[in-house]
């Protein structure tokens, strides 16, 4: 007995449209940064924070005691530890009052969506 065209699937005209479609690649996901590799001088923009993140770098060794904590950074010099973000932000203004200044928790590796940029 023999098949009418129709049933075979090399005959639908739409299968192989069908099949490119179930392909397609999946959405990127978060990639990561590794600070141990980051160069400061990379961000686009103003110099905002670089010198900051720069300390973050060259630092990381002794950062990485306090891992999961918050730091503190003004300029060059790590200022202070902190268990929470609010205890950071409290001592920041406190400190130095309306002035910028790094508040980053301490981490080697950094999650980066490649849709929104790199969240410090």
């Amino acid at each position: 007995m023999q098949k009418s065209p129709e049933a075979h699937p090399a005959a639908d005209p739409n299968r192989r449209e069908r099949a490119s479609k179930k392909r397609t690649k999946p959405k990127p996901g978060p990639q990561s940064l590794s600070w141990r590799t980051f160069d400061p001088s990379s961000i686009d923009g103003d110099d905002l924070f670089r010198e900051e993140l720069a300390t973050y770098k060259d630092r990381l060794a002794e950062l990485l005691k306090h891992k999961g904590e918050y730091v503190l950074i003004k300029g060059p010099a790590v200022i202070d530890f902190f268990p929470t973000l609010e205890a950071a932000l409290e001592s920041a203004e406190e400190r130095f009052g309306a002035e910028l200044a790094l508040i980053k928790q301490v981490v080697e590796r950094e999650l980066v969506n490649p849709a929104s940029g790199l969240a410090l």
